[in-house]
């Protein structure tokens, strides 16, 4: 006979079905807008009809039922993965995603890959967008809870993978299915930082692969996505894909100060020159293709973090400012600066609507958000003057 907690576990169960229905309708609404949008690239990425298909909410819901109600498989799951551990609850947790345009995801994943980039030479902006992109923000199946693979990168981690199919591009923009492995994260931090390394150190076959798309490698970020294509993502629309996640949610603010040449000078140490400069010593040693014990040279070069100029040639060489500091200016009779309207997108808007019902023409309204393309989506934010 079954007793009263069982019954109650079956009821909860039989509402967690209901729940999963409604969440894979919303998944079919999202997979849409995807396609009209930002679409999931065919750089390893599963086929979103698959992730239409797949149950990852119907896990993650299953995981916080287990949770409240105490049951011993909750114990053993919250012990074993850090997201549910009480430690998982500080600035490195990234909550679930809710969705395309779910700025609370964007943001948490934005603040980590800032501390990332700027350590490795990366562009933030562009790994954000690589992140959203994949993923298609944070909901394919890869993606969830228990793969947390925002970046399609296959192979396997610490031992454990996933297998899916995934598009492939072959060149000329025709797609092809095949079954390859994923890795398998517990974390997104472990997600990022090994995307990270992979960028940073490339593939056994070829360890400068993603070297064009370091930051002192490149003028800006589009030189960045401009590389990775055809060599991170077999997409050929690839670097157009990031470069508008980049432009419509202004991820550039994730980009700290680029890293600086520093020449050794006679007594340098890996110690002192990452003290020097606030550096972590691994990572100076990592950005610099270096062993912790890597003799120096007087004269080598090295890529070191900027520091802020001493009071001698600070007059001489302004600096960009952090982004807490105040800084005083000359009293000036300039206009004051007028903050941009903005409008937002909403369904069946289009730019020759909006710029109709805003008295602009199609090209300035382009202009003024930067658009290559007439693609916009729906929630977007428009500058119209």
């Amino acid at each position: 006979m079954q007793t009263r907690r069982e019954l109650m576990t079956q009821r909860r169960f039989a509402r967690l079905e209901q729940e999963q229905k409604r969440r894979r309708r919303h998944l079919r609404q999202t997979i849409s807008l995807v396609s009209a949008g930002t679409a999931l690239s065919a750089s390893g990425m599963i086929d979103t009809q698959q992730t239409a298909r797949a149950d990852t909410n119907t896990v993650q819901a299953t995981r916080n039922f287990q949770t409240t109600t105490g049951s011993v498989g909750s114990q053993n799951m919250t012990s074993s993965n850090p997201e549910n551990s009480a430690t998982s609850q500080t600035e490195d947790y990234v909550a679930p995603s809710k969705g395309q345009g779910d700025m609370a995801f964007l943001n948490a994943l934005g603040n980590q890959a800032r501390t990332l980039a700027a350590d490795n030479d990366l562009y933030a902006s562009v790994m954000i967008a690589q992140a959203l992109l994949e993923s298609s923000w944070g909901m394919s199946d890869l993606a969830g809870a228990p793969n947390y693979n925002l970046f399609g990168i296959k192979g396997s981690y610490q031992g454990n993978q996933v297998s899916y199919s995934t598009l492939e591009d072959d060149g000329t923009g025709k797609m092809y299915s095949v079954q390859a492995n994923f890795k398998k994260y517990p974390s997104y931090k472990a997600s990022l930082s090994d995307y990270v390394s992979l960028l940073r150190h490339g593939t056994d076959d070829n360890p400068t692969i993603y070297a064009g798309a370091f930051r002192s490698n490149t003028k800006s970020y589009l030189d960045a996505t401009k590389w990775l294509t055809g060599r991170y993502a077999t997409d050929t629309q690839y670097a157009d894909k990031l470069d508008h996640l980049i432009e419509t949610y202004n991820l550039t603010q994730f980009d700290g100060p680029a890293l600086v040449d520093y020449t050794v000078q006679s007594g340098d140490s890996l110690w002192s020159i990452a003290q020097n400069t606030g550096m972590d010593f691994n990572q100076l040693v990592a950005v610099n293709n270096l062993s912790s014990t890597s003799a120096l040279m007087a004269g080598q070069v090295l890529k070191v973090k900027q520091t802020q100029p001493s009071n001698a040639t600070q007059a001489a060489a302004p600096q960009p400012q952090a982004e807490n500091v105040t800084v005083t200016q000359p009293a000036t009779t300039a206009k004051p600066q007028l903050k941009p309207k903005r409008v937002t997108v909403t369904a069946n808007d289009s730019l020759a609507k909006i710029a109709k019902a805003n008295h602009i023409s199609v090209a300035k309204l382009k202009s003024l958000n930067h658009l290559k393309t007439d693609l916009i989506l729906v929630g977007q934010k428009l500058i119209i003057r």
